[in-house]
């Protein structure tokens, strides 16, 4: 496949200038200037032509010409021209395929005996001869006063003809209210970021910035993308940034819409290194320096991102991390990229399209975005009303948008329905170039009858009536649309679903064209070329496979120029509209598309390099895995070993649901003797699954999986432990049942051969004995420690680090102890763990109680050991934590403290271990307090802290945070009362009643 992102002319949202022309659609679609994944039926406003005033006015320079118009200005007719309503299901009069009936007059004419009715009421006999076809250069005006309209990529010209309805004329027609609430959310979002800069009281956090987010919904074809589209013009009046991404419903990729919304970003990006290169090159260091490693982990999702920017990655897999910390992690890096972003691309405005077929991932995300207090951005979100109901990841955002107590964003709601009779009227007063009459009345109040209003549908039913002659132009001079609404009463019937227009057309096709459009229907909104061309020799029976490059690639221009398609750059395509991708689909019966899919899937495996399988993994498995009994034309084991790589790549996308996906599927293909004959792949999979669930907090669905996996005699205890580790994780997760957790561990290390009594008096006689015997080692010591490498050993230091969280809980000081120094000395032992530098860290802290010299020792060498350890970064933040708040303090002055925790913090969110993370500014209040450090910019720094750790749900942290933040606040005079911790972070009575309350017994010291 093409991997050159310049040579695909990746089309992001160019700014234009402030005179560009408008662009408008109806439909629901996305930007035309090359929005991946997010289509429509484009209606441009109408070029301006010198001399004509109104469109009404154009009908009349033509006929005084007395020739047909043909628009021939390149730039015009990208956005203008291209198109079209009706060329978007397939309507277009210039089909250049053999064995097409194309009207070669290039007028409509009527049916025999058909009597046609003009607006003024005059017949015609139905006899007027055709005055020249499309491309006859005698019948033809070129017009080259015609204001350009700008387009990101460049499309083969397709003059236009007066014997064609002019869908591109149209612009939105009765949505100007919600037009004028939109422009007024940009406006409004502009005003925010100028004040952005002033200063702010203290509780609003200074500096903060404040982001819009617009939410419009409505059924398909209402309109809600182009009126999303109608701030294009004041997003680029004020030199911003305007970008769009789709989610797509076929395929439930993680992150889909966040991907093809990074497209269009690497468009502004390479734009940038075209127009400014210093700004560019200032942009690459700006994401080196901030995001740093983390953006190997958006490169494995968004590959193009890699090629946008210059600068160089590090190749090489990542760490292993639980399934949460990864999750963190991944969020954090798409936070950093976003806030380097908006620094060099200002009043950046988002539009994610098809937010009903979004995934949680990408609803968190967003969520993230918009509450980041250095992020400052316009998201318009667009869904179909009738598919989001209450349980919906949509309604749950909104609702918890509503309930937020502190917003950093202004929420507009924004619903849209179908078109009353009297817009369908001006819809076809405008299309027609007549004046409105009875019969043009008429003809709105049929089509409004059997459209019900919606735009899309409107549009596709009108140019049905073109294309089966019920609407046709006759006449000489001068020339004018007729009807017979008869006719169209009788020969048309109502149909609620477009698709089925849709349909009907694409069915009329040549049979390589529908066998083309059933192909990359299968690939999603959008695809690249060289798939399809990959693909198409195997799927249409008689293609030559040298030949299929040239086929395919004309195949592709003529299903652009039929508007069934759209063109992202040279290599990438996509669908004008959604219902025209399943009108394409429903061509055969379901059974059938189920085999044609598998089919594909297994000529994708077959025929493409592996890079390529690696980065359309979802798409294949996804095509392979729809019919149980065409699984066993391959060889099974293939499958599941596709299965276990696609659950594996879902955990990597931090995407859980899609693992639980794949790998039951996996499952399901299992014999009934798995535990013998398929041992490892069962393994794996039952594993995988029980950590998506647990990730999922599915807590009874994963004991149905995990129990399987304990009830198998022929697994070792080893095998068994990522099953026990979500068990203990799951029951610890509550605070309030450490002692059950501490129990869970001390078990299933004994199992591991790594013993502990559970009695507490023998507890206590090892951890005494342990504490006398465990000496501090050198640092020669520790640098000649091997690294340790037994997978049951790695997998005990695990269970002992999190059992002495356990014990620290549930205030077993013994068991606390006893884990810790044992996981010490097995380091010196068996050497070097990733638990190896946290174990030192927590030794350091019961040491420091008979040493503050000893124990700060032990915690320099705890992060000697992350130096040594690869994935030392992993625990840093946590050590970071233990050692400069409960050891380093009683030996180093207090404010030497603070930048180390800062960092922690930092390192922490870079790899989302945000537990440790929150700990770090936990402490930094604290010790800020301590330290003497100036109230005003630690109360701003109290705020913001306070704020993350309610978003990112660390109540724990939160509640023990709480009276420190609001005790700097009332220095501040935030309080009424100085002496009562009640303000603008906590009410001092409820926080009382809270923490004496069973389930937060955990906190009852703070009392």
């Amino acid at each position: 496949m093409i991997r050159n992102i310049e040579s695909r002319k990746y089309a992001g949202a160019r700014r234009s200038g402030a005179n560009d022309v408008p662009i408008a659609s109806y439909g629901d679609a996305a930007d035309r200037s090359g929005s991946p994944d997010s289509f429509d039926i484009a209606i441009a406003e109408i070029p301006a032509i010198e001399g004509v005033n109104n469109y009404l006015e154009v009908d009349n320079y033509y006929n005084d010409c007395d020739e047909f118009l043909q628009f021939t200005d390149q730039q015009s007719i990208q956005e203008t021209v291209q198109t079209t309503a009706g060329q978007a299901v397939g309507m277009s009069a210039d089909w250049a395929i053999a064995g097409d009936d194309h009207d070669e007059s290039g007028c409509d004419e009527p049916e025999a005996g058909q009597k046609l009715i003009s607006p003024d009421n005059s017949g015609w006999d139905g006899e007027e001869p055709g005055r020249g076809g499309m491309y006859d250069d005698s019948a033809s005006l070129e017009v080259s006063a015609i204001t350009s309209v700008r387009s990101a990529y460049i499309l083969p010209r397709n003059p236009v003809t007066m014997n064609k309805l002019h869908f591109s004329s149209l612009g939105l027609h009765g949505r100007q209210n919600e037009i004028d609430l939109l422009r007024g959310c940009f406006d409004r979002f502009v005003t925010k970021l100028t004040q952005s800069d002033m200063p702010s009281s203290v509780s609003d956090s200074s500096g903060a910035k404040s982001s819009e987010v617009v939410l419009i919904s409505g059924e398909s074809g209402t309109g809600k993308t182009a009126l999303a589209e109608s701030i294009k013009e004041r997003v680029a009046s004020w030199e911003g940034t305007y970008i769009t991404g789709k989610f797509d419903l076929k395929l439930r990729k993680p992150y889909f819409g966040i991907i093809s919304l990074f497209r269009e970003l690497c468009g502004e990006i390479l734009e940038l290194r075209r127009s400014n290169s210093d700004k560019y090159q200032e942009l690459c260091h700006s994401i080196t320096s901030d995001v740093g490693g983390e953006i190997v982990l958006l490169t494995n999702i968004v590959p193009v991102l890699e090629e946008a920017i210059d600068t160089p990655f590090v190749s090489g897999t990542i760490a292993d991390q639980g399934n949460k910390e990864a999750k963190e992690r991944l969020k954090y890096a798409f936070l950093q990229f976003f806030r380097v972003i908006i620094r060099y691309f200002p009043h950046l405005v988002i539009v994610l399209d098809d937010l009903q077929w979004t995934d949680a991932l990408s609803i968190e995300l967003l969520d993230a975005i918009i509450n980041d207090r250095d992020i400052s951005i316009m998201v318009i979100g667009i869904y179909r009303s009738n598919e989001v109901d209450e349980a919906h990841y949509v309604s749950k955002m909104i609702r918890d948008m509503h309930c937020a107590k502190k917003k950093r964003w202004d929420l507009t709601e924004v619903s849209i329905g179908n078109l009353d009779a009297t817009i369908c009227e001006e819809i076809l007063v405008q299309l027609l170039c007549v004046q409105p009459c009875t019969e043009t009345r008429r003809l709105a109040a049929i089509c409004h009858q059997l459209t019900a209003g919606n735009a899309f549908h409107l549009i596709a039913y009108l140019a049905m009536l073109q294309e089966r002659k019920l609407l046709v132009m006759l006449g000489n001079k001068p020339k004018r649309w007729t009807w017979d609404p008869d006719q169209i009463e009788g020969k048309t019937a109502v149909t609620s679903n477009v698709v089925e227009l849709i349909k009907a057309t694409i069915s009329k096709q040549p049979k390589m064209m529908k066998d083309l459009l059933q192909l990359v229907a299968c690939l999603g909104t959008s695809f690249e070329k060289d798939i399809a061309i990959c693909a198409f020799p195997h799927m249409h029976d008689g293609t030559d496979s040298s030949q299929a490059g040239k086929i395919v690639d004309e195949l592709l221009s003529l299903a652009v120029q039929e508007s069934f398609l759209d063109r992202q750059g040279d290599s990438r395509f996509c669908w004008v509209h959604d219902s025209i991708q399943a009108a394409a689909m429903q061509q055969v019966s379901e059974a059938e598309m189920v085999a044609y899919k598998f089919k594909l899937g297994k000529v994708l495996i077959q025929s493409l390099e592996k890079e390529d399988v690696e980065s359309s993994l979802f798409e294949i498995v996804d095509l392979l895995l729809h019919s149980d009994e065409e699984c066993l034309e391959i060889e099974k084991s293939f499958l599941l070993d596709l299965c276990v790589k696609a659950a594996k790549k879902a955990v990597e996308f931090s995407s859980f649901e899609s693992c639980v996906r794949y790998a039951e599927k996996g499952i399901s293909l299992l014999s009934s003797d798995k535990w013998n004959t398929e041992r490892e792949v069962s393994l794996e999979l039952f594993s995988l699954v029980v950590e998506a669930h647990f990730s999922l907090a599915n807590a009874d669905k994963m004991k149905v999986y995990g129990d399987e996996v304990l009830q198998q005699s022929t697994l070792t205890e080893l095998e068994k432990v990522r099953v026990h580790s979500c068990n203990i994780s799951l029951v610890g997760g509550s605070m309030i049942h450490g002692q059950d957790a501490l129990d869970m561990s001390i078990s299933v290390l004994k199992r591991l051969g790594c013993k502990f009594p559970q009695n507490k008096l023998l507890q206590a006689r090892i951890a005494l004995s342990s504490l006398a015997t465990t000496k501090l080692p050198t640092e020669k010591d520790i640098a000649n420690l091997p690294i340790m490498n037994d997978p049951a050993r790695k997998a005990c230091m695990k269970i002992m680090i999190n059992g002495a969280t356990y014990s620290h809980h549930c205030n077993n000081v013994f068991a606390f102890i006893m884990l810790t120094t044992r996981a010490v000395q097995w380091t010196m032992k068996y050497g070097v763990d990733v638990y190896s530098a946290p174990a030192f860290a927590i030794f350091g802290m019961i040491k420091k109680l008979t040493s503050y010299i000893k124990g700060a020792k032990l915690a320099d060498r705890g992060f000697q050991l992350l130096d040594i350890c690869a994935d030392g970064k992993n625990a840093e933040s946590r050590v970071t934590y233990l050692s400069w708040f409960m050891v380093y303090p009683f030996s180093k002055p207090i404010h030497s403290t603070l930048k180390h925790l800062l960092r922690g913090y930092k390192v922490g969110m870079e790899v989302g271990d945000v537990e440790s993370a929150m700990w770090n500014v936990s402490m930094y209040i604290c010790n800020s307090i301590v330290a003497g450090k100036a109230l005003k910019p630690l109360a701003v720094d109290c705020v913001a802290y306070i704020e993350q750790m309610r978003m990112l749900k660390q109540d724990y942290i939160l509640h023990q945070s709480l009276p420190f933040a609001q005790g700097v606040l009332n220095m501040l005079g935030d309080a009424e009362d100085p002496l009562k911790l009640s303000g603008s972070a906590m009410v001092e009575d409820d926080y009382l009643a809270m923490i004496e309350s069973s389930d937060a017994r955990v906190m009852s010291f703070l009392h």
